[in-house]
């Protein structure tokens, strides 16, 4: 209870909890090898704590490195820790977090290259993490781009996994870009299905129906009209027969079909519908322009990282050297 701390819901501020943690620091440490698997609850604490935000440097200093401590001892809790650190890469999303975000940031990737140089064989362990913690495809788009951003930077030091990262980073872009298509040909059918529509009151306008129209009428005894519909005589007396044993199965059919669609829109929130169950052109337009944007945004980090870390093909280094 001591380490937990929460930067919206602890009642301490990062002072006072730093205050208090302190001297327990050096005292964890030096029991750092009796921190095996029965003290799970304690080491989880130690690690998901929102340290990382503390403005104290020396505090943040002595913490990480109990941290490093406790996974140099310990592999086994390598990827907990790593997975609590790689939590912090959509850090600064929001306003309120945008100016703090760059130290968090140099903060978490300071440790885990450390840890990183510590346990080389950590790789997968990092890889997994990211794929854990990746931003829903439906997050802002300024959480996904921070959250790309902070994975590329991690091959800076994590050269090993440069294949699986990459991989990784492109499938979650391609997966965005599937999404703006399917986005993009459902406002193309919908703004067909208006045409279409529309065309087809104006068609129907124009067609004869006869002199007495849609309806067809028919004289009774008295030499009464009454209207029906211009449908089979007797496909309406089969209607008919059939009303008292269909009413059943139309109510067991209608249930069924409430289920389907109540099941469909409590699965709706990570569909792709661009009409999201509102039929709303507008939405959709506004939806769509949203997924073109975050789609922008990460493939622009993308090539930004590759035109500052991307190794020269040989073609281009010919190229310059016969130019020069």
């Amino acid at each position: 209870k001591l380490f937990a701390y929460s930067r919206r819901a602890s009642p301490l501020t990062a002072s006072a909890y730093a205050e208090a943690v302190s001297p327990w620091i050096p005292a964890l440490s030096a029991n750092v090898s009796a921190l095996s698997i029965a003290y799970r609850e304690l080491v989880s604490t130690v690690f998901n704590s929102d340290w990382l935000v503390n403005p104290d440097e020396q505090f943040v200093h002595r913490y990480a490195t109990l941290v490093l401590q406790i996974t140099s001892a310990h592999p086994a809790w390598v990827p907990q820790a790593i997975a609590a650190l790689v939590r912090w890469f959509g850090y600064g999303a929001r306003k309120l977090e945008a100016d703090d975000a760059p130290r968090v940031h140099n903060r978490v990737h300071s440790l885990v290259r450390e840890i990183y140089r510590a346990i080389p064989t950590c790789g997968s362990s990092l890889v997994a993490a990211l794929d854990e913690c990746w931003p829903f495809r439906k997050a802002k788009v300024s959480m996904q781009a921070l959250f790309v951003r902070n994975t590329l930077r991690c091959l800076e030091y994590a050269d090993s996994v440069r294949r699986e990262v990459l991989r990784m980073v492109l499938n979650h872009i391609i997966q965005i870009d599937v999404e703006v298509q399917v986005e993009l040909e459902d406002l193309e059918s919908d703004s067909e299905g208006d045409d279409d529509y529309d065309g087809g009151v104006d068609a129907g306008g124009d067609k004869d129906h006869g002199e007495d129209g849609v309806f067809q009428f028919e004289e009774g005894d008295d030499g009464s009209r009454t209207a029906g519909a211009a449908t089979n005589t007797a496909a309406d007396s089969d209607v008919e027969q059939n009303n008292g044993s269909g009413s059943e199965s139309d109510a067991a059919s209608d249930t069924e079909s409430d289920s389907d669609s109540s099941s469909e829109s409590d699965s709706g929130s990570d569909s792709d519908s661009v009409l999201g169950g509102t039929g709303d052109p507008a939405k959709a337009r506004n939806n769509a322009k949203k997924t073109v944007a975050k789609l922008d945004a990460l493939i622009s980090t993308l090539l930004t990282w590759l035109e500052r870390h991307a190794p020269a093909s040989p073609e281009t280094d010919e190229q310059s050297e016969a130019a020069s």
